[in-house]
């Protein structure tokens, strides 16, 4: 059974110089009986296209990186309500990771000043191909753990869900804290998820942005 080797680093140069040996003797020996390639053979010639080993590279048949539906929807939904937010003046950013617990957030701006105002709304932004309804309502199934977060996220903030319809190019909105208080909906910690129901009759437009910054505004002075 063989010790194992003292690989503490050198106290001197001349340990150093003994040290740098056997390290080149050892590294040596790991290459006996391979085969060394060189960058030509790798990577082709300068000139060749050939690529990895003449050619295999053009071969690959690895799979490349696939845009879903479901991101194309999720694009198309925040889509839909940008131009609606655009169209009142105000400014819809996205949020940079999803983490963050909401899709996008609306600033208002004063339509008489253009200034800036203070408030914001939190949207949190949901896509299908095949929406659920019936005469009266839409429906959204959400995380109740999500809900969870939303309806308690800064009280101050109106926080908005919205339900986009792919296929009819269409958005419902509704005010998850106030929905959920006036619903009377008891959120059971033991249920995973929630069916949310939405009047057909909000519908998001131009006017939806407009009541968006309302209530962001009204709920500020609520507070103050």
């Amino acid at each position: 059974m063989k010790r194992f080797q003292d690989r503490r680093p050198p106290h001197s140069i001349a340990d150093a110089e003994s040290f740098q040996r056997t390290e080149d003797r050892a590294g040596a020996s790991h290459l006996d009986g391979m085969s060394v390639v060189d960058d030509d053979t790798i990577w082709g010639k300068s000139g060749d296209t050939g690529g990895v080993r003449n050619g295999a590279m053009d071969n690959w048949q690895g799979l490349r990186k696939r845009r879903t539906r479901e991101h194309v929807i999720e694009e198309m939904s925040a889509n839909f309500l940008e131009r609606k937010v655009l169209q009142r003046g105000h400014l819809l950013v996205r949020a940079p990771q999803r983490e963050y617990g909401w899709d996008a957030t609306m600033f208002h701006f004063s339509p008489e000043s253009g200034e800036i105002e203070n408030g914001e709304v939190r949207i949190q932004l949901k896509a299908t191909d095949r929406l659920e309804s019936s005469k009266q309502f839409v429906s959204c199934r959400v995380q109740t753990k999500d809900l969870h977060y939303w309806y308690w996220e800064d009280q101050q903030l109106p926080f908005v869900l919205v339900l986009y319809d792919a296929r009819k190019h269409r958005g419902y909105w509704v005010h998850i804290r106030q929905h959920v208080d006036d619903n009377g909906l008891m959120i059971d910690p033991e249920q995973q998820t929630v069916d949310l129901k939405i009047p057909r009759t909000n519908l998001v437009t131009v006017k939806t942005i407009d009541l968006f910054r309302r209530m962001s505004l009204s709920r500020l002075k609520r507070d103050e």
